[in-house]
């Protein structure tokens, strides 16, 4: 047995899926629709051998379950279907060092890479077959991966947004709308505000689960205010293992990203549970599918609130007050002009570059937990991660100043971490995370009611 196939073939590929994924520094909702790509392929592969479940692009058309096909054949198949995806998607942005990342797992497996037939009398034919029509399919879905659309680069924005405010160090003109950041001598732009566009995998539209909006200053003085002084008062207040928690679930540039986050808590899952191919493809389907829809879905408040983010509300309410909070790597809480405060972030990252309302984070999460928990039956999860003395990315050697367990007894608790980061961070307010975390169980369920029709089982 090829070493390729000492754990079910499926998670090697969601693995190298997730390599990609951080390699090439993709952005959260551009991850999330190749993760949905990649596993939706494979299952498409798979649902041909299954007698039951059908496929989203063949439908019933194809079916080979009578044939006395064996694993085998149904590793073949969805393994060509991952790999035409993986392919398009990331040949050309891997470095060159790492292009053939796809192409040693298909030899390791005595996989011809380089057979491309669409013969349906063959497994190869079957998987380069699915992934063509996903390819196709999702070409055309307004996410302007080719950057075609006004000879744009791709995945840029094409609706013609602009923000409220002039970049930073300039005044905003209105504290309740964000304000692109200077970081690093650039200026934000706003990632993929056209994401409400792309066509989405079981939502019937972008705004069909929308939240209620942020405090506003205007409507809302009082709870703005408060919201702005429990992100100082966590700041100045931040402890060892919150600081550990916030860099945990950062899934910054060059991570999984918090899609990938989950899908490598699923593949933790799989592993735990024992599961095969079959259990893997199906729940990854479910589960790639709902980051997806849950990227759309947060996209569409992110563009339609174009809320303020707390870096830019403190700046604007303390400028030229004195203030409390944590004053940077290494010296802790500190006295500091209120226009100075800077969130518990890597200098290089500061803020993420698009709007506050709702939390991506508090999103993914719980649309991944529904899910997982959809699918297992169990709420349990009992997961745990060892921050190591000294191992901060944003105080290293200092902090955290002795080893802190991280845990995570149900799937519940680990969304809600994932959430609450995001404040000890100093990058959401509160309310961005419990609405984020409404809109991810509404869009889960969702996604979860409509892989239950292609399972028919």
């Amino acid at each position: 047995m090829p070493e390729a196939k000492e754990k079910p073939l499926a998670l090697q590929w969601n693995q190298l899926a997730l390599d990609a994924i951080k390699i090439t520094n993709t952005s959260p909702p551009i991850a999330a629709r190749a993760l949905a790509m990649v596993h939706t392929a494979m299952y498409d592969g798979w649902s041909v051998y299954n007698k039951c479940a059908f496929s989203t692009t063949t439908s019933r058309y194809i079916k080979r379950y009578d044939e006395n096909c064996n694993e085998n054949e149904i590793e073949k198949t969805f393994s060509y279907a991952a790999y035409r995806v993986l392919t398009h998607l990331f040949w050309l942005p891997l470095p060159a060092e790492n292009r053939n990342m796809f192409r040693n797992l298909m030899i390791q497996c005595n996989y011809n890479p380089d057979d491309c037939s669409m013969d349906i009398g063959t497994a190869q034919g079957i998987g380069n077959l699915v992934a063509r029509l996903i390819i196709d399919y999702r070409n055309g879905d307004e996410a302007n991966e080719k950057g075609i659309l006004f000879h744009f680069a791709p995945w840029t924005d094409f609706t013609g947004y602009q923000p409220v405010n002039p970049p930073e160090p300039s005044p905003v003109k209105d504290i309740n709308h964000w304000q692109p950041l200077l970081v690093n001598g650039k200026i934000q732009q706003f990632l993929a505000p056209h994401w409400p566009l792309v066509k989405p995998f079981a939502l019937q539209f972008a705004k069909q689960f929308r939240p209620d909006p942020p405090f506003n200053m205007k409507e809302s003085p009082s709870d703005f205010k408060k919201q702005v002084l429990e992100i100082l008062s966590i700041s100045e207040n931040l402890s060892d293992k919150e600081k550990a928690i916030a860099e945990y679930w950062e899934d910054g540039p060059y991570s999984y990203t918090p899609p990938g986050h989950w899908c490598d808590i699923a593949q933790f899952i799989c592993e735990k549970e024992k599961y095969g191919n079959k259990d893997c493809i199906k729940l990854f389907f479910a589960l790639t599918n709902a980051m997806f829809d849950a990227s759309i879905a947060c996209w569409e408040c992110k563009r339609r609130y174009d809320s303020v983010r707390p870096v830019t509300a403190i700046h604007e309410l303390y400028r030229g007050r004195i203030i409390k909070a944590w004053g940077g790597p290494f010296k802790g809480t500190v006295e500091m002009d209120g226009k100075d405060w800077m969130p518990y972030q890597r200098a290089d990252f500061v803020t993420p570059p698009f709007p506050e309302h709702v939390s991506g984070h508090a999103t993914f999460s719980k649309a991944a937990a529904f899910i997982l928990y959809a699918y297992t039956k169990k709420e349990s999860f009992d997961g745990c991660f060892l921050v190591k003395k000294g191992a901060s990315q944003i105080e290293p050697g200092k902090t955290p100043s002795t080893d802190i367990m991280l845990e995570w007894p149900t799937l519940t608790a680990a969304a809600e971490e994932a959430g609450i980061s995001r404040l000890y961070g100093g990058i959401h307010f509160k309310r961005a995370n419990e609405l984020g975390q409404k809109l991810g169980a509404a869009v889960g369920k969702c996604v979860w009611e409509k892989a239950l029709v292609y399972f028919n089982d």
